[in-house]
């Protein structure tokens, strides 16, 4: 097919045939033609390098079809462009694929993938993975949908949100003694037990104000861990905990009017001054769960410098507040972070 293109290419392009092109229409017509001709090669071979080995549908193959309208986020943040590829499957086989592109609407300029959905079946659930063809990876999306005859996921106006399911680990060094914990990863399995079955022999007590796991009294009121809530918690020797899950996407903590245990809610650590600034009129003190560093604003006083991911923090306020955790950069790929109690390390 590509040699009978680049013939009739010549053919245009030669001097005696191109001199029979006398209406300015035709003209046209050949410079139009001889555009597209030059194109179509680098265009075929990119489609066909770009799109991944089974994400193909033929259409005639369903009796059903329906549509969708989407953008994908990381963290929050729609990181898909030209190249990447969008697709929905049941069991595994392909019902949809389509390329990223730029949002038509004028006044809009995300980047979407509108697909075209086709089953033979109603009411089945389906699938996603995103192609990242910067890093020629695939990735698996958390969100899944029911497929019905003519259903319609999202729009221009609206896209359908999904968010990418990249597995973390925060591994946080705890030191021997009391200290303060939190995580910035939502564990797979939030059982307090199971999360620390590794060190359960030298943990001593879990705390925070809505209870306590204390295995040596087989008291356990906590039940699952909240990555919403930091802790007090006091082992006999130093220890490595690891989390595994995905990165928490709500960077937002609510304070009560009084004393709260601070969790750090993103990966990155975060200047006292700037972090407590959108409250500073109802913060009285910021301090280490087990320590004498401290932010005490009225008295001019900082020791503390920073907020470290994995720590907790006891914070008092005089009104019900919220504190906002800036978005930290993070790679696409899975990462594993580690955070140390001591300071030391991060």
């Amino acid at each position: 097919m590509m040699n009978v293109f680049y013939l009739i290419l010549w053919m245009m392009s030669n001097k005696t045939s191109k001199s029979n092109f006398k209406p300015i229409f035709m003209k046209r017509l050949y410079r139009h033609l001889r555009n597209i001709l030059l194109l179509w090669p680098i265009l075929f071979a990119t489609i066909s390098l770009a799109q991944p080995v089974g994400w193909e549908v033929n259409p005639p193959d369903y009796s059903f079809d329906g549509t969708c309208t989407a953008e994908v986020f990381l963290d929050e943040v729609n990181i898909f462009g030209a190249g990447d590829y969008l697709a929905v499957f049941e069991d595994g086989e392909c019902r949809g694929v389509q390329i990223c592109a730029q949002n038509p609407l004028p006044f809009l300029d995300n980047w979407i993938f509108q697909m075209q959905l086709y089953g033979n079946s109603n009411n089945v659930e389906y699938t996603f993975k995103v192609y990242d063809a910067s890093e020629n990876t695939v990735y698996d999306i958390s969100q899944t949908m029911v497929f019905t005859s003519n259903c319609s996921f999202g729009d221009l106006l609206e896209p359908l949100q999904l968010f990418m399911a990249i597995q973390h680990q925060q591994t946080i060094i705890i030191p021997a003694g009391w200290s303060g914990i939190s995580s910035y990863v939502v564990p797979n399995d939030p059982d307090v037990e199971g999360l620390f079955a590794s060190i359960v022999n030298e943990l001593l007590i879990l705390q925070n104000f809505e209870g306590m796991y204390w295995p040596d009294g087989d008291v356990n009121s906590l039940g699952n861990w909240d990555s919403h809530s930091g802790y007090q918690i006091k082992l006999q020797t130093a220890q490595e905990f690891t989390l595994s899950g995905v990165i928490q996407n709500n960077l937002i903590a609510n304070l009560s009017a009084g004393w709260n245990y601070l969790p750090v809610l993103n990966t990155c650590d975060n200047p006292v001054e700037d972090l407590f600034r959108p409250i500073i009129n109802h913060l009285q003190i910021v301090k280490e769960v087990a320590g004498p560093k401290v932010y005490w604003p009225q008295f001019g006083i900082n020791t503390l410098d920073k907020i470290i991911p994995g720590k907790a923090y006891f914070v008092l306020v005089d009104a019900d507040v919220e504190v906002e955790f800036p978005e930290c950069r993070l790679t696409l790929t899975g990462a594993s972070t580690q955070s140390s109690l001591d300071g030391l390390k991060n």
